[in-house]
């Protein structure tokens, strides 16, 4: 025990991690989910492309041959642009998914539990961090605001998206290394830094962001001439370096991509999401609105709220005023980030809240080429969560003094700001991590039963074409084929997506081999991130454009705003050919869909997330 009957910090520390495992708990039983079965795929060859075990973030590469190959399968949606480049450098992290493959197989209990030992070892990281640079109690407050913010649930979950939280807690390592040896006045040996970042790189790109924090160290904390500094950077800069060498060289670069930008191949679009995206980032950072909603329109659970007409159906087709809204939110949120800091920079005694607030702001410069979403703030809460413990710390010491100079009413405002400010991101945070990980967990179990019960025949069904006329997202479209195999299926000779646009649309019979897609406006193709992931809008379809899939054609016949809103698509043999199936996702699961007759017309309802 420590003075004052305050338990070990270690103590601390392991009951934190536990208690954040356990808020997040139903993890373990959410299964596979998204590139977990295309990564599967890989390592047993039934991906449509051939991938080495060190090469499982690489899901398409920019050739035309691998973009015709993915979309002729049905992997890729007919509107996906054949040049998409969707490649990650993640050796190791590739590495240590193939290895899980090698122990667990397809049970993926294995797999989640061991996501779950690296989350715990991110928050140890993190609390020796924080006892490195800040007294105890402070130390125990950051991290329990770290631990319960929400952003930790999707890379718990996600199988394919623990390479961030290993390449975290190596890169959190190697910071504390350095930190300790400049705070000693020697420079960061290469052998505990720079084999730490090194690691971290192998991990992905998520390593790229604790730069910040060893940037803003050597300026606002760093001692010595400019050449000892930058000589003390070498164990970061040579192996981040290398990294981004490599990474070009090798070609592990977005491209053609509406969602992932690049700032070394597509600088003007990277400085243009730059000025969009932080202020989303720092509006789910600051205020606990999710980034997902400036991205989706909505929460991507939340299609359950278009039920009882609690959000109106244009707010899926068209996010634009929502984003609108968010961006004003997170300038907001920006500015009140800015105050914090120059309101802690004046109050604290502890000169490394400096670099610490500095360093989070910059970590979120390199994860703005992704589409904004609560787990791109994994690195910058490391610095933003001393803040609000050193608000409320801080604060209330300065409330207490201004009690004894009989300032009654500013002691009250600041005092009540101070604990409301950490009130708040403790119950939002946790009431937002519980409902994230119960949707998670119920949504994955119902997409899945939903993709493995099809409304199919499965003699038949091997000898089919599955076309998808409406879905609502990729579990329920690209990746039905790969979820079937994955459970000992029947899987279909291809499963095809018309339309993954958030709306219902019409259509008209208008021969015995081919039909007509109307979209209701303001819907249209292409409008919404999920499908500005696989084509950016630099790059729009034009009329009478036609994309081949080898099994049906499809004609471009009318643009809306610029976005292909009515749509011819013909088959090469009629409609009710016994290789042909056309099915739609909906509250029941992924049904049979009849086509009307010739001259005739139907609506395709509204697609949604299978509830059984």
């Amino acid at each position: 025990m420590i003075k004052g009957g305050i338990p070990r910090y270690s103590a601390v520390v392991l009951a934190l991690a536990l208690f954040g495992l356990g808020l997040r708990w139903e993890a373990i039983d959410s299964g596979f989910f998204a590139d977990d079965y295309a990564q599967l795929g890989m390592l047993e060859g039934h991906y449509p492309l051939r991938r080495s075990k060190l090469d499982l973030f690489t899901f398409s590469d920019g050739s035309t041959h691998e973009g015709d190959t993915l979309i002729r399968s049905g992997f890729y949606p007919w509107f996906s642009d054949p040049t998409l480049r969707l490649s990650m450098f993640r050796p190791l992290a590739s590495a240590m998914i193939a290895l899980d493959y090698e122990i667990f197989g397809r049970q993926p209990r294995g797999y989640h539990l061991h996501s779950m030992i690296w989350w715990a070892a991110l928050v140890g990281a993190v609390a020796l961090l924080y006892r490195t640079v800040m007294p105890l109690r402070h130390s125990i407050l950051a991290l329990c605001l770290f631990a319960l913010d929400e952003a930790h649930g999707v890379m718990i979950a996600w199988i394919a998206n623990r390479c961030a939280i290993v390449g975290v807690v190596l890169a959190v390592l190697g910071l504390v290394q350095y930190v300790k040896a400049r705070e000693a006045g020697v420079l960061p040996e290469i052998w505990s830094v720079g084999i730490c970042f090194t690691l971290a790189f192998g991990f992905g790109e998520y390593a790229l962001c604790t730069l910040g924090y060893v940037f803003a160290y050597e300026c606002l904390r760093g001692s010595g001439s400019a050449r000892e500094r930058l000589r003390s950077l070498a164990p970061v800069l040579v192996p981040a370096l290398v990294y981004l060498g490599l990474r070009g060289a090798l070609h592990y670069t977005p491209r053609n991509s509406g969602v992932y930008v690049d700032p070394f191949s597509e600088p003007f679009a990277f400085a243009s999401a730059l000025i969009v995206r932080v202020p989303v980032l720092a509006a789910d950072m600051l205020l606990a609105i999710k980034a997902e909603c400036w991205t989706f329109g909505a929460d991507p659970w939340v299609y359950r709220w278009f039920d009882p007409s609690w959000i109106p159906e244009n707010w899926f087709a068209r996010v634009e005023r929502w984003r609108m809204v968010h961006v004003a939110l997170g300038a907001v949120a920006c500015a009140s980030f800015l105050w914090l800091c120059i309101w802690i920079w004046r109050w604290t005694s502890n000169p490394h809240l400096r670099w610490l607030s500095v360093g989070s702001a910059l970590s979120l410069l390199p994860v703005v080429g992704s589409f904004p979403s609560s787990r791109l703030l994994l690195v910058a809460l490391i610095g933003f969560c001393p803040l609000l413990a050193a608000l409320l710390f801080d604060g209330m010491a300065r409330a207490r003094a201004l009690l004894s100079q009989r300032s009654l009413g500013r002691a009250i405002v600041l005092g009540s700001l101070a604990l409301s400010a950490c009130a708040y991101h403790v119950v939002v945070a946790t009431w937002l991590t519980r409902s994230e990980m119960i949707g998670i967990d119920v949504g994955s179990k119902q997409i899945r039963n939903a993709v493995l019960q099809f409304d199919a025949d499965d003699v038949r069904l091997k000898r089919q074409h599955v076309i998808l006329l409406a879905a609502p997202e990729g579990s329920t479209s690209m990746y039905v084929p790969l979820t079937r195999w994955l459970y000992n299926k029947p899987v279909p000779l291809s499963c095809f997506t018309l339309s993954l646009v958030p709306s219902p649309y019409a259509l008209t019979r208008v021969a015995d081999n081919a039909f007509t897609i109307d979209f209701r406006s303001p819907a249209a193709i292409l409008r919404t991130a999920p499908e500005q992931l696989l084509r950016g809008p630099q790059r729009k379809l034009k009329i009478d454009e036609v994309i081949n899939t080898g099994v049906f054609r499809i004609v471009v016949l009318a643009l809306k705003d610029g976005w292909p809103s009515r749509l011819m698509v013909r088959f090469d043999v009629p409609l009710e050919h016994p290789a042909l199936r056309f099915m739609v996702a909906t509250r029941e699961g992924i049904r049979n869909f009849p086509l009307p007759p010739i001259g005739a017309a139907v609506e395709v309802p509204f697609p949604e997330i299978p509830r059984g």
